[in-house]
């Protein structure tokens, strides 16, 4: 059931077809997904056949991102999690029988055994010590606003980032 013909795709072959078929994402999320395959990818790893790559490859890729480019584990996430879905894509179009991707990710954090530290929220005392330095520091006061109405609001960075004035209604404190 594999295409004779696909033996011919090259990995960016099959990316620029995840591409025009990627929906039900946020654009800053496609965005973050086409810079991570464009600037880490494209130029030497995409222009492999797709058909020829194993998992090792994948693994040599994933070290040499690490060891010698000295990217950090969560950007390699960005970038395998982009590589996995256009593999992904050969998959479902019958060009490869499986997705070599999937997994190596996993066995290079264990090897270097790499554990995510988990985030914490700052309490409320320390919320209000960092506001303080905000508000009291002239060089840092510019920043009061955007802390105040992330920490009273739970928003996003992006989404504050993209708030407008017009969106804020003070007087009814609500922010649309």
């Amino acid at each position: 059931g594999i295409k004779a013909d696909g033996k011919y795709k090259t990995v960016n072959d099959m990316y620029l077809i995840w591409k025009e078929t990627k929906a039900g994402v946020r654009n800053s999320t496609k965005a973050n997904y086409y810079y991570s395959y464009e600037h880490y990818i494209q130029e030497d790893f995409g222009s492999r056949r797709i058909v020829n790559v194993t998992k090792s490859d994948i693994k040599r890729l994933y070290n040499k991102l690490i060891d010698k480019s000295g990217l950090s584990i969560s950007t390699v996430e960005n970038i395998n999690n982009v590589l996995r879905q256009v593999f992904e894509v050969a998959v479902d179009d019958n060009i490869i029988r499986n997705n070599v991707v999937n997994g190596v990710l996993g066995k290079c954090k264990k090897e270097r055994q790499y554990e995510r530290t988990e985030r914490t929220a700052l309490t409320e005392e320390e919320q209000a010590l960092f506001l303080s330095f905000l508000r009291d520091t002239p060089k840092f006061r510019y920043w009061y606003p955007f802390f105040v109405i992330g920490f009273g609001t739970g928003c996003r960075i992006g989404e504050l980032a993209a708030l407008c004035w017009k969106n804020v209604d003070i007087e009814n404190r609500q922010i649309t």
